[in-house]
């Protein structure tokens, strides 16, 4: 079995997976969701403000305000957050997940699904070299992580920083999963400071550099309080240690 292949079975990919391969209503609404992903990301590409009515008019072949919020909002089919919300799994991270991804409107909903959605198909890109493997070094797993996530910062600088650089909910999982303990907050923060050093250069001081992501995996695990996300977490700036959970 390959070494990577826990992280075929998370939440974001079974869910994805579902969407694409469970009968033709399921794949009809996937083709759907993408529609309104790639008016999303045109938009932000434009500089247009995302709002729903945008979006509806970008939407092609022809977008209404009834298949708008079947896509999401409150009473969206299939959202990916609620996939986190439900997942309960032993060591889980879903519902820390779900709750640094609350937002407070539909297009900022929508604006999170397009990221992974646009994320995508560079997670599949960053796997590949990983899958002949048997055993892998976790390390450097996260590290081809972090590369990866800087080559689609820079490829969608706009859609990147939308939502105050929140990272892609998939790249935030994946680390959790790499790692085995990592809370997912702060799996956020650090992919967060990976995009802003991607789309906005080095940071004036040294202290607010973004961390290599392999040094948040402890050479052994332990029971205790990990001593090393302690000082990870002083380590970013106050806004970014206390982030709103309503925004990014």
């Amino acid at each position: 079995m390959s070494g990577v292949a826990f992280l075929d079975s998370s939440v974001a990919a079974c869910w994805r997976d579902g969407l694409i391969g469970s009968g033709a209503v399921q794949r009809r609404h996937w083709r759907t969701k993408v529609a309104h992903y790639q008016a999303v990301l045109e938009l932000l590409e434009d500089g247009t403000p995302p709002r729903w009515e945008a979006v509806v008019a970008r939407v092609q072949p022809k977008g209404s305000r009834s298949t708008f919020y079947d896509v999401t909002g409150a009473s969206a089919t299939h959202p990916l957050m609620a996939e986190y919300e439900a997942d309960r799994g032993p060591g889980s991270n879903g519902s820390q997940i779900a709750l640094a991804y609350r937002r407070g409107s539909a297009v900022d909903q929508l604006i999170d699904e397009t990221k992974v959605w646009s994320f995508w198909s560079y997670r599949e890109e960053w796997l590949i070299p990983w899958r002949d493997k048997g055993e892998v070094d976790r390390g450097s797993l996260a590290d081809s992580l972090e590369s990866i996530m800087r080559a689609w910062a820079r490829d969608n600088p706009a859609l990147a920083r939308a939502l105050d650089l929140a990272p892609p909910a998939c790249a935030v999982e994946d680390l959790t999963l790499i790692h085995g303990q990592l809370p997912a907050l702060r799996a956020r923060l650090s992919l967060r400071a990976v995009l802003r050093e991607a789309v906005d250069g080095p940071p004036e001081h040294i202290g607010d550099a973004a961390p290599k992501l392999a040094a948040l995996i402890p050479a052994q695990r332990s029971s205790g309080t990990d001593e090393l996300l302690l000082g990870l977490a002083e380590s970013f700036p106050v806004s970014d240690r206390l982030p709103s959970l309503s925004t990014a």
